[in-house]
């Protein structure tokens, strides 16, 4: 498993990001969302990718509205 961090300007775009990972992935879970004033929202989901492929990443950093993407290798542990 790995998970996605997912850092948006604000949460508009949040259900397109959402839609469009749900499609590259065979399980997504939402572990964790932040949301900061006026400084964005961040997202972490445990995804486990179809293929192994990590292109997606790419495709999502490149979204309107997102600021970054980050896939990290994941054990099942996680400290917030």
């Amino acid at each position: 498993p790995y998970l996605m961090i997912i850092r948006l300007m604000d949460g508009e775009q949040e259900s397109d990001v959402e839609g469009f990972l749900q499609k590259q992935v065979r399980k997504m879970l939402l572990k964790s969302k932040t949301v900061t004033g006026g400084a964005g929202t961040e997202l972490i989901y445990e995804i486990r990718p179809l293929d192994g492929n990590s292109q997606f990443v790419n495709t999502i950093s490149s979204m309107k509205g997102v600021e970054s993407a980050v896939m990290v290798s994941y054990d099942g542990n996680y400290a917030a």
